[in-house]
């Protein structure tokens, strides 16, 4: 009986003794405040110059997390020991970086835009001008800015009158991909993912999806052998899926400009008609499709 109450004694201290480790690795949190309000108790595995590296409180193990030092306003440890960032650093004179307050590091100076941004944005894209088309865009961004939605709106300068150079395109000679002299009208949709949110200067990159109509000289059979070609005015269509990227500038809360490249694939769909009209055929034609961008917009509330 006594070695079973033995037994029975120490298997109960180690169940306390686990327990007990349990609960100083519970209460072991450190809590992490950021600068757009949120707090989270978190376990501090490094802070460096740039980096604040953290993991889940509950165990060792876990994915480890990675937030930029400028998102941190200040970590509060499990001994108590308090160490501010951005929102209470002193800013030197004549210089871009604040001075920690604990570790004595320096840091770079809060970015006002990261949080404090506009999230509507309407632009103009000046590369499309010099290949024959005006576009503008409307750009609507998440509440964290970093995602938005872009809905551009292209109009080609022939089909307005405002432009004299017309290229002669066929199906088989002189055509064209996503830059189309003889373009009327596109419009679609593009989605971009900020990795790093909004600031001053963000890279972003995204899907683009555009449908569009353009003018195209068909050549119509008339009559029986010996054949006589026509030419004949048609309009065609085209879609193109590119996926972009570019860098988003941002001097004022208001001006913004944006530098960008796409790559993708562009089909065009060309229409053929007998000597009635009636059209008795079509035919689909893809090629490989580039785009740039060069914007100037406006961003507002």
């Amino acid at each position: 009986m006594t070695y079973i109450q033995n037994n029975l004694m120490k298997n109960l201290i180690t169940i306390l003794l686990l327990l007990a480790l349990g609960s100083t690795q519970l209460l072991a949190q450190d809590t992490l405040y950021r600068v757009d309000g949120r707090v989270s108790n978190v376990r501090i595995i490094e802070v460096n110059n740039n980096q604040v590296k953290y993991r889940n409180p509950l165990g060792q193990g876990g994915p480890l997390f990675v937030l930029n030092r400028m998102e941190v306003s200040k970590i509060v440890y499990s001994d108590g020991r308090i160490e501010n960032f951005n929102a209470s650093a002193p800013i030197q004179a004549n210089s871009n970086y604040a001075y920690g307050s604990v570790w004595g590091t320096n840091v770079p100076k809060p970015d006002p835009l990261r949080t404090n941004f506009k999230r509507r944005y309407v632009n103009i894209n000046v590369t499309d001008y010099f290949a024959g088309a005006i576009t503008l865009g409307y750009e609507y961004f998440t509440k964290e800015g970093d995602y938005s939605l872009r809905i551009p709106v292209s109009i080609g300068l022939n089909s307005i009158g405002a432009s004299n150079f017309k290229i002669r395109e066929t199906e088989y000679e002189d055509r064209q991909s996503y830059y189309r002299e003889n373009k009327n009208f596109s419009t679609g949709f593009e989605c971009y993912y900020y990795p790093y949110g909004q600031g001053k200067v963000r890279y972003y990159f995204g899907p683009a999806i555009e449908i569009g109509w353009f003018d195209y000289t068909d050549e119509m059979v008339l009559g029986s052998f010996p054949y006589t070609l026509k030419d004949v005015e048609m309009k065609g269509t085209f879609q193109s899926v590119l996926v972009h990227q570019g860098v988003l500038f941002q001097p004022t809360a208001e001006i913004n400009f944006n530098i960008g490249i796409g790559f993708g694939y562009c089909q065009s769909r060309f229409r053929h008609q007998d000597g009635n009209g009636t059209e008795i055929a079509s035919s689909k034609r893809g090629e490989f499709a580039a785009r740039y961008m060069l914007t100037v917009g406006y961003k507002f509330d």
